[in-house]
């Protein structure tokens, strides 16, 4: 009788054991956080969210003439190559392209 009893206690004893090491495996904090990555944001700057808020800092004013020759400008983020973009379209500017140089750096020319 005390047999079966001792065998009855060890075997919830190891399932006891192996359910809270189930739990503790299960329940555990991954290494790696799921992130959002934007690969046109230079390391260390602002907020991404505020990426398209155009500050005064990220003003660019150019003077849009009419000629054969090809302007260009260098722009560091993507929100301010597509605000130049449209603005040269609403210029009626057709001839206009994007360079992607790497490191968040774009170069956009027009005639």
């Amino acid at each position: 009788m005390t047999s079966i009893l001792l065998s009855v206690v060890f075997v919830s004893a190891v399932s006891v054991v192996a359910m809270v090491m189930l739990h503790m495996i299960a329940s555990r904090v991954g290494v790696l956080q799921p992130a959002t990555v934007d690969p046109f944001q230079v390391p260390g700057t602002s907020d991404p969210t505020a990426d398209t808020m155009v500050t005064n800092s990220e003003l660019i004013k150019t003077v849009i003439v009419q000629s054969s020759d090809w302007k260009a400008t260098t722009l560091h983020n993507l929100s301010q190559v597509e605000d130049l973009l449209d603005s040269l379209e609403m210029h009626g500017i057709a001839d206009r392209e994007v360079v992607a140089l790497g490191n968040s750096t774009f170069i956009v020319r027009w005639k």
